[in-house]
């Protein structure tokens, strides 16, 4: 999926949200191939620096929190 993975994480969620069977906070782990993120051309964004490695990538605050929470919101939260 091109982009952040908030969409990813929202078809995920949001059944399962719907039918009362997620309360309370979830965490997401997204993992993308070597192909991923990185719109800038830096050392750390080539494939050879990324191949057969993993990294973090905002593991708290992500800039989608609110996003994916609020397409989340079970019955009755609003």
């Amino acid at each position: 999926m091109p982009g952040c993975m908030a969409i990813a994480s929202i078809l995920a969620l949001r059944p399962l949200a719907e039918a009362g069977v997620v309360a309370g906070p979830v965490t997401v782990d997204g993992r993308i191939g070597s192909s991923g993120s990185g719109v800038r051309a830096e050392q750390m964004n080539l494939h050879a620096e990324r191949s057969g490695t993993m990294r973090l990538f905002a593991p708290t605050g992500h800039r989608h929190e609110a996003e994916i929470a609020q397409a989340t919101r079970g019955p009755g939260r609003g």
